[in-house]
C-alpha cells in the first residue's frame, strides 16, 4: 500500500489494532509504503485460497488498512491519494505464477508532488468525480482511492468573566434568587451568529456613570459569572479579586456555619457574609507581596479555587446540554444546542464598606488568574492572559485602561451624610414667637448649602427676659443618622439657666462646659453648653421606655425627588433657654451660635458629613447657625459728610450702614480731606440715624465752626434748614 505524504499509516504495538490484525509492516524508511502477507499461502493455506472462477462465483478476500490524516494536511481542497497493489502471486501449491493481464510489482508510483493528480489507468477520464464510471488502476492488480481535505477551524479556549453587584446586606433568610441590582446585560447574539468571538456586557459602560450608592457598614454582594465562549470545555481554576481602599473583606477562622452563627455581636448580614466568604466560596486573603495572610488590615487581594477542577463535585450536574459529571466544568459553547447562551458558573464575594469618604467611586476588580481544559491541563485563552491584571496591556489587543474579557469590575459610591442646623427664637418670656420658623428651599447659596428662609432681624428684649431658642437639625443627605451632640455658646449678655432652675433645659439634657471643655456646675465659668438629647443612645432609651416601634431621634434621609413638606427633609429639634443679663445700656446685638458637635449614622458609628466638620466653628458650614437679640433702648447716631463744593456735587462720601461680625453698627464712608480753594462754598450734610429700639427726635443739632470756615447766614441752604448762630 502506497499513500500520500500527508497520510500516515498507524503502526503500533497494540495487537488489537486493525493494522496489526492484518499484518501490515513498514517497507521503507519514509513511512510511505507498507506490505502485508496476511493473504499468503504461509499465513493460512486453506483460509486464504482464492478459488478459480467457475462462471458463477467470483472468489474474493478482504483486508483492511487504517491511516490517519496528519496535521500537515492543512489546506482546504487538498487531494490525498492512497494506492494498493498485489506485488506477489502464487498458485494453490504456493508456486510462482504469472497473471494473465498483470505483472507483479510493476506499479508506476508517482512521486509526492503529483500524487494528488494520480488517476490510475491512462484511459480513465481526468474528471474523477463521476459516480457512474468504473475507474481502473494501471492494471487490474492495483487500485486507488482519494480523500479531499476539509480543514476544520482549530478549537479555541475562551472564558469570559462578568462582575456585577447583585445585593446589599444579604442574610441567610434572604431569597437566594432575589437580585436587587440588575447590573449585567450579557448579549451573546454576535457570538451565536459567529460574527464575533465574544459576547458583550452592554451594561458595563453604565457602571462608571451609575455606581451603586452605599453607606458605611453596608455589605456588598458581588457576583462573578464565568462563561465558556470557546470550543474547548474547561475550568476557571483560580479567580482573583482585589480589595480597594474603602472596602473590607469579612474574614473568620471559623470553619463551620454553626460556629459562625454562634458568634455574638454580629449582624445577620455579617454572619452570612463570613460563612459565604470563608467556608462556602473558599476565598483566601493575600498581602501586597502575594503572601497568604489572615490579617484583614494587610489583605490586598483575594483568591478562590471554588470553580476549579479539583473542587468539582462528582455526580450528574445540570440537564440537557449542560449535564456533566464535573460540577465546575464549563462546557464548550455549542451554537446549535445552547440556545440560552454559553454555559456559565458563578462565584460570590462579600465586602464591607469601611470608609466615610463620599463623592468618589470605589472600583472593585476581579479576573481569572488560572484556567485549565477539562483534563486539568494548562490552556491558552484565545483573547486574554491569566497572568496579566486588569487595565494592563496583555499583548492580545488590550491597552492600558482596557479590560479583557476575563476581567471585569463594578463601582460603588458612598451616599452622602449631611446634617444641617437651624436656630431660631420661639419664645421671649411668655410671648410665643412663630414668625421665625425656617422654611427649606431647594435653592443653594454660594457655599453650595440649601437655603432656609427665616427672619434673622434681631428681636428686642429687656434685661431679665427669658429667651427660648429652638435648634432644629435637618437631614439633607442620603443616609439616615443622628445628631449625637449639639453645642451652644454662651455669649456676653446671656446666662444659661441651670437644669435645676429651668425645666426646658432639664428636659433637653443641657450641661455646662468651662473654657477647657469640662463639665461644670458653676454658671460663672460656663462658656458653652451641650446636649446628647438627639443621640442614638438617648433615642433608644426613650424608645424602650415608651414602647415605640423605632428610635424617635433617627433623622431619615432626604428624598429630593419627593415633594418638600414638613417631614421631607426630616428633622428633629431641641430647645434651650437663656436669661438676658446685659444692662439696658448695651447697644450691641447679642448673637447666640449653635453647632452640631458630633454626629453618627443609624448604627451609631462615626460618619463624615459631606460639607461640614462638627465642632469647628465655621460660619460658612451648614451645621451651625446664629440668632440675634437686641435690648430696647433710645439711641440716635449722627454722620456728617460733604455733598457739594462750590456747586459741584460730591456723592462719594455718603455713609453705608452695616453690622459687623461682633454685632456692632458700623458706618462706612470716607473721611479723607477734600481739596478746596479760598472763598469756595462747601455744603455739609448731617444725617441722624435711629439705632435704638424706641422712636424719637433729634431735637437740636449743633455744628462747630473751626478756624478757616465762615457761616453764611444769608445762604438759601442755611435758611432752609433754619441754622442760627
Amino acid at each position: 500500500d502506497k499513500y500520500s505524504q500527508l497520510i500516515d499509516c498507524k503502526i503500533s504495538d497494540d495487537i488489537n489494532s486493525i493494522n496489526n490484525q492484518y499484518g501490515w509492516v513498514l517497507s521503507d524508511s519514509s513511512r510511505r509504503k507498507v506490505n502485508t502477507s496476511i493473504l499468503s499461502y504461509e499465513s493460512d493455506r486453506t483460509g486464504n485460497l482464492l478459488n478459480a472462477y467457475d462462471g458463477n462465483t467470483l472468489s474474493s478476500k478482504t483486508i483492511k488498512i487504517e491511516c490517519v490524516v496528519t496535521d500537515a494536511a492543512s489546506v482546504n481542497g487538498l487531494v490525498l491519494t492512497d494506492i494498493a497493489s498485489i506485488i506477489d502471486f502464487r498458485d494453490s501449491a504456493n508456486q510462482v505464477i504469472t497473471d494473465r493481464d498483470s505483472s507483479k510489482n510493476n506499479l508506476s508510483y508517482p512521486d509526492g508532488t503529483n500524487l494528488s493528480n494520480y488517476r490510475g489507468d491512462s484511459s480513465n477520464p481526468t474528471d474523477l468525480t463521476r459516480t457512474n464510471y468504473f475507474y481502473k488502476g494501471q492494471e487490474d492488480d492495483d487500485d486507488f482511492d482519494k480523500l479531499v481535505v476539509e480543514v476544520e477551524e482549530p478549537q479555541q479556549f475562551d472564558l469570559k468573566l462578568i462582575k456585577h453587584i447583585t445585593n446589599l446586606n444579604v442574610t441567610k433568610n434572604s431569597n437566594p434568587d432575589a437580585v436587587t441590582y440588575n447590573r449585567k446585560n450579557y448579549n451573546y447574539e454576535a457570538l451565536r451568529n459567529n460574527t464575533a468571538t465574544s459576547g458583550t456586557d452592554t451594561y458595563q459602560a453604565t457602571k462608571k456613570v451609575s455606581p451603586v450608592e452605599v453607606k458605611k457598614g453596608d455589605i456588598i454582594e458581588y457576583t462573578i459569572d464565568v462563561y465558556n465562549e470557546g470550543d474547548i470545555s474547561g475550568f476557571a481554576q483560580e479567580i482573583t479579586e482585589n480589595i480597594p481602599e474603602g472596602l473590607q473583606f469579612l474574614y473568620t477562622n471559623k470553619t463551620t456555619e454553626a460556629d459562625i452563627y454562634a458568634e455574638n455581636g454580629l449582624t445577620d448580614a455579617e454572619k452570612f457574609a463570613l460563612y459565604s466568604n470563608n467556608v462556602f466560596y473558599k476565598w483566601k486573603m493575600y498581602d501586597a507581596q502575594g503572601n497568604e495572610t489572615t490579617n484583614v488590615a494587610n489583605a490586598k487581594t483575594l483568591k478562590t479555587n471554588y470553580l476549579s477542577k479539583e473542587n468539582s463535585q462528582q455526580g450528574q450536574y445540570g440537564e440537557g446540554a449542560y449535564a456533566t459529571n464535573n460540577s465546575n466544568l464549563l462546557l464548550a459553547y455549542n451554537r446549535d444546542t445552547m440556545r440560552e447562551g454559553p454555559h456559565s458558573h458563578k462565584v460570590v464575594v462579600y465586602l464591607k464598606v469601611a470608609t466615610n469618604v463620599t463623592g468618589q467611586p470605589i472600583t472593585n476588580l476581579a479576573h481569572i488568574t488560572d484556567d485549565a481544559d477539562e483534563n486539568g491541563r494548562p490552556v491558552d485563552d484565545r483573547d486574554s492572559k491569566t497572568d496579566v491584571g486588569p487595565g494592563v496591556s496583555d499583548e492580545k489587543g488590550s491597552t492600558v485602561g482596557d479590560y479583557d474579557d476575563d476581567e471585569d469590575y463594578d463601582d460603588v459610591i458612598l451616599k452622602k451624610f449631611d446634617l444641617a442646623l437651624r436656630k431660631y427664637i420661639t419664645k421671649i418670656d411668655n410671648d410665643v414667637i412663630t414668625s421665625r420658623i425656617p422654611r427649606f428651599t431647594l435653592n443653594k447659596d454660594a457655599n453650595g448649602n440649601y437655603i432656609y428662609e427665616h427672619d434673622k432681624t434681631p428681636l428686642l428684649v429687656e434685661t431679665s427676659d427669658i429667651v427660648e431658642y429652638t435648634i432644629r437639625v435637618y437631614n439633607e443627605g442620603d443616609v439616615n443618622g443622628y445628631a449625637k451632640l449639639i453645642k451652644d455658646d454662651i455669649p456676653e449678655g446671656l446666662q444659661f439657666i441651670p437644669q435645676a432652675e429651668n425645666t426646658t433645659n432639664q428636659t433637653y439634657r443641657w450641661v455646662m462646659l468651662d473654657a477647657n471643655g469640662n463639665v461644670t456646675n458653676d454658671v460663672t465659668k460656663a462658656v458653652s453648653v451641650q446636649t446628647d438629647y438627639l443621640s442614638r443612645e438617648q433615642g433608644e432609651i426613650r424608645k424602650n421606655a415608651n414602647h415605640l416601634n423605632e428610635n424617635p431621634n433617627l433623622i431619615r434621609a432626604f428624598n429630593a425627588a419627593s415633594q418638600i413638606n414638613e417631614s421631607n427633609p426630616d428633622h428633629k429639634e431641641v430647645v434651650i433657654a437663656f436669661k438676658v443679663v446685659a444692662p439696658g445700656t448695651t447697644k450691641s446685638i447679642i448673637t447666640n451660635t449653635a453647632e452640631i458637635k458630633d454626629d453618627e449614622n443609624e448604627n451609631g458609628e462615626d460618619v463624615d458629613d459631606v460639607d461640614s466638620t462638627p465642632n469647628n466653628n465655621n460660619p460658612n458650614e451648614d451645621d451651625q447657625d446664629v440668632e440675634h437679640i437686641k435690648l430696647q433702648y433710645f439711641d440716635l447716631a449722627l454722620r456728617k459728610f460733604i455733598t457739594d463744593i462750590n456747586g459741584t456735587e460730591v456723592n462719594t462720601r455718603i455713609p453705608q450702614f452695616v453690622i459687623d461680625s461682633n454685632g456692632k453698627y458700623v458706618y462706612n464712608h470716607s473721611k479723607d480731606p477734600l481739596d478746596v480753594c479760598t472763598n469756595q462754598v462747601v455744603t455739609y450734610t448731617i444725617r441722624v440715624y435711629n439705632e435704638g429700639t424706641m422712636d424719637g427726635y433729634a431735637n437740636l443739632v449743633k455744628d462747630d465752626l473751626p478756624d478757616g470756615l465762615e457761616f453764611l447766614p444769608e445762604n438759601s441752604t442755611n435758611t432752609a434748614y433754619e441754622w442760627e448762630m
